[in-house]
């Protein structure tokens, strides 16, 4: 597990419920939805999807420097078509950045480009097709993405190479949505940064320039036409 790989250790606690039970939340579930303090190598079997009767819902991580991560399914629109989330608490990235000194932007951004680190290494591992970083965020579903076209993606985004193969204007799209901010070539795709607290140039792009909703309907209309 490529979380535990960046030195992260597991809490020894997980939510589990059954695995033939669908869901749009997790509140959906009521009590089918049990937190489990469990040993090593059966919460490993949980969470490997290992086990014939549960399924893993959430499971909880620390690391330094990010402290509690928690792994688990985002809130879907319909059953069972969730984005899997990773969480922390914001901390520094969460207070506004003209209520904080240089030295404490510059924690900020360590912080944040950890984090951004961390992803990648998992993102690597897991190659979905598209991901989103940001501060009190949840990232759309591949249905959302194509049917909405008011969904919004504030937040950095990762968009793989399969994806981009697949439908040739989405790289020079995506290019140009996100030419006043920062994009790097990650192993298995491109991470398109708009907000300085998570990129190591600092840049961030300007609400006005409106990337949340092209970056939405370029990519949804990627998967469409993937389909």
């Amino acid at each position: 597990m490529a979380l535990i790989a960046a030195g992260a250790e597991p809490t020894g606690v997980i939510g589990v419920a059954p695995r033939a039970r669908g869901f749009k939340m997790v509140s959906d579930l009521g009590a089918d939805y049990q937190e489990l303090g469990l040993k090593p190598d059966r919460l490993l079997a949980i969470a490997s999807d290992a086990d014939p009767g549960q399924r893993a819902i959430r499971m909880g991580f620390r690391r330094k420097p990010s402290g509690l991560i928690v792994v688990g399914y985002d809130f879907a629109d319909r059953d069972d078509d969730h984005a899997v989330s990773l969480l922390t608490a914001a901390k520094s990235l969460g207070v506004p950045q003209e209520l904080q000194s240089g030295a404490e932007l510059r924690r900020a951004r360590e912080r944040g480009c950890d984090f951004v680190d961390l992803v990648r290494r998992i993102i690597v591992d897991a190659d979905p097709l598209y991901g989103e970083i940001g501060v009190a965020i949840s990232t759309p579903t591949t249905h959302t993405l194509m049917k909405d076209t008011e969904t919004l993606l504030p937040g950095d985004l990762f968009v793989s190479d399969r994806l981009l193969a697949d439908a040739p204007a989405l790289r020079s799209g995506l290019l140009a949505c996100f030419s006043e901010g920062a994009v790097s070539s990650w192993e298995n795709g491109l991470h398109l940064s708009c907000w300085g607290m998570l990129n190591d140039r600092g840049v961030t792009i300007p609400e006005s320039m409106g990337v949340p909703r092209k970056a939405a309907r370029l990519l949804g209309r990627a998967l469409a036409h993937r389909r």
